[in-house]
Formats: structure tokens, C-alpha cells, sequence
């Protein structure tokens, strides 16, 4: 998930990095399984962004709730297969 405050160019070119590894993973393109965290915390009106909620203030790294919203994405049944 992005930010605002990052600058635009970064942000383009990040974000099609993001979409493309993220895009690999779902395809299972080199890896065996995931939890998609960032489900967890986009926002619903910005997929490219972080709700502001989840987040320390830097739009990537998640807080508390992050954390808590990232850790019910957790399927333990999965794990344990």
C-alpha cells in the first residue's frame, strides 16, 4: 500500500512493482501459498493506499490495528496442512 506523502515518481514506480510481485504471488508464480495483507488494509477507495487507520504514519508500516486487521488474515487450518 502507498501514501500520499511519498513522491509521485517513486510512487509510480513502486506501485508497479507492488502490483506485479503481488500479481506473481496470487498466480502462485514461486510460491507455494500467502495471506494477502494487503486486503487487509487497503483502503476500499484507494487500493494503492493503506487506511489511515492501520498504519504508523508512514503509510507502509502497519500499527497496532494493522497489525491485529493483517493477523485475523490468518488462516492457522492453512498452516497446519
Amino acid at each position: 500500500c502507498g501514501h500520499k506523502d511519498y513522491p509521485e515518481t517513486w510512487m509510480e514506480q513502486f506501485e508497479e512493482l507492488r502490483l506485479d510481485t503481488n500479481s506473481r504471488i496470487r498466480k502462485g508464480i514461486g510460491y507455494d501459498g500467502y495471506f494477502d495483507y494487503s486486503l487487509a488494509v487497503q483502503d476500499d477507495n484507494r487500493l494503492e493506499y493503506m487506511q489511515e487507520r492501520y498504519h504508523i504514519g508512514d503509510g507502509l508500516h502497519p500499527n497496532d490495528a494493522g497489525g491485529q486487521a493483517i493477523a485475523e488474515q490468518i488462516n492457522l487450518k492453512k498452516i497446519m496442512e
